[in-house]
């Protein structure tokens, strides 16, 4: 086979496949979208977004039948990414990172299905700036300026409220007493390395049993109470350890019956 008959079956090769899989340009929105597009304009796959007049690329994002369904990333001028997300079922869910132009991190955000929920960490010159950990009603519920911690415990900072929870009540016909579903926020602020744990303990906050030890790499997390195991003068309990300079702090709340 000559030099020429291969040139020309690459070609067609290429096209073809470029033909089965849709793969167009159209102008949408004053961008060049460059990617598998029907006829109707309906995107799928990764799509590459150019500007019509540089001509260079500003955005990347993969769908699923026209919806956002993937990674999302778009770009500065200079080609350094600006905002990188991910999307499913066109609603984003997981972790945003934004940039600055010259690549440094400026800020992550955590969002379930859109919300804003668990931490968020601002960046000052490529050190962590601010802390903060949202609720499922995007309510603030910790707040950290590491600025301002300097040379100081976890103790003094926030009057150590770094318990968010709420409980759940109800009965079955196996137990004389009530259960509860106990739902638990896990903040976990960088470099002070937070242990969250539920505990049985006595009056005297001396731990009997340690029920279950949450992980450190999800924003909440959910367990029964079964108060029957509960003997006399015993109650569950949420503990924090918390790394200090000098030795772990240790924190308890008491979670009453009835609460």
């Amino acid at each position: 086979m000559t030099f020429r008959l291969l040139l020309i079956t690459f070609f067609i090769l290429t096209f073809s496949s470029c033909d089965n899989k849709k793969i167009k340009r159209v102008i949408v929105d004053d961008v060049i979208a460059e990617g598998e597009i029907s006829n109707d304009t309906v995107f799928n796959g990764t799509i590459k977004f150019y500007d019509t007049g540089t001509g260079k690329l500003v955005e990347t994002a993969n769908y699923k039948a026209g919806i956002l369904d993937g990674e999302r990333t778009t770009y500065y001028d200079n080609g350094k990414t600006k905002l990188r997300l991910r999307y499913d079922n066109g609603k984003i869910n997981g972790e945003v990172k934004i940039f600055d132009s010259t690549g440094g991190l400026l800020e992550t955000q955590n969002l379930y299905y859109d919300l804003r929920v668990g931490q968020s960490i601002e960046y000052k010159q490529g050190r962590i700036n601010q802390y903060y950990f949202y609720s499922l009603e995007n309510k603030e519920l910790l707040h950290i300026d590491y600025d301002s911690i300097q040379g100081k415990k976890i103790e003094q900072l926030n009057d150590t409220s770094f318990f968010f929870w709420h409980l759940n009540d109800f009965s079955t016909t196996e137990f004389t007493k009530p259960e509860a579903e106990l739902f638990l926020y896990l903040p976990n602020p960088p470099k002070l390395n937070f242990k969250y744990s539920l505990c049985i303990i006595d009056n005297k906050y001396d731990i009997k049993q340690t029920v279950k030890e949450f992980a450190t790499n999800i924003s909440w997390d959910t367990v029964n109470l079964e108060y029957s195991i509960l003997k006399t003068n015993e109650s569950f309990a949420i503990k924090l350890t918390v790394d200090n300079d000098d030795k772990p702090a240790v924190m308890f709340k008491r979670l009453k019956y009835g609460r």
